[in-house]
């Protein structure tokens, strides 16, 4: 059950230290940053890592409670406890969903206020990436919903 939870915290963990090693790294190799810039630096992978974060938590967990854990369990009631962690992943869905789907969009917004032209390439590949992966993230949210509805009708 915590699977998808588990690879998405690996990820956001990953994501953080690189948030603190690219500039230490950079400044080490003699390139000069400013505070603002390791500021601007350290917050896009922080935030790149909290997007990045919603796609393993679905993908895993929508694998996971629809292949997985059914053949795991066995025909009967389950207990309450069962019960309350599958109702756990369904919040937790909702969570990483709407992380999926509003930070890519606070992103986009960020880069319109920012308004270099490097960041219009940016803006266009963030915005296109960013459609395609929230009608994903939606499809398998649902598909998580759906399963953990009957998972718990399931339950006797």
């Amino acid at each position: 059950m915590k699977l998808g939870y588990l690879f998405a915290w690996i990820g956001i963990v990953e994501w953080l230290i690189a948030g603190l090693a690219y500039p230490i790294g950079m400044r080490a190799a003699g390139i000069e940053l400013t505070a603002i810039d390791s500021l601007h630096f350290m917050s896009s992978l922080v935030l790149c890592g909290l997007i990045a974060a919603a796609y393993p938590f679905i993908g895993i967990t929508a694998y996971a409670v629809h292949y997985l854990y059914p053949a795991l369990i066995r025909p009967g009631p389950r207990p309450a406890a069962e019960v309350g962690r599958l109702r756990w992943v369904e919040q937790l869905t909702w969570i990483y969903l709407g992380m999926g789907l509003l930070l890519p969009m606070f992103a986009v917004a960020i880069l319109v206020t920012i308004g270099s032209e490097q960041s219009r390439m940016s803006l266009l590949v963030l915005s296109i990436g960013s459609f395609v992966g929230c009608g994903l993230l939606f499809r398998l949210a649902r598909r998580i919903q759906t399963d953990v509805a009957v998972l718990t009708n399931q339950a006797g």
